[in-house]
């Protein structure tokens, strides 16, 4: 299991754009701006660290918005 940081330097290193957000009743959420498409590899990683995908929408100029979540 990595740390949050970890992860989320894993995930900018893949150029892509990520943040974190914690809500205490719906736990954790990761925000995934990808340049283009997520990469199977990433998403693989980002499951094996518990996210499961929630949703996703275009961002500005149409870019893909990926949303996790993961409980606490």
């Amino acid at each position: 299991m990595r740390t949050i940081d970890e992860l989320l330097d894993y995930i900018l290193s893949s150029d892509c754009d990520a943040e974190i957000r914690v809500n205490k009743t719906r736990g954790i959420s990761l925000i995934v701006k990808p340049e283009t498409r997520l990469s199977s590899n990433l998403g693989t990683v980002i499951r094996d660290e518990g996210f499961r995908f929630n949703y996703s929408y275009s961002g500005l100029y149409g870019k893909p918005v990926i949303i996790f979540s993961k409980q606490q």
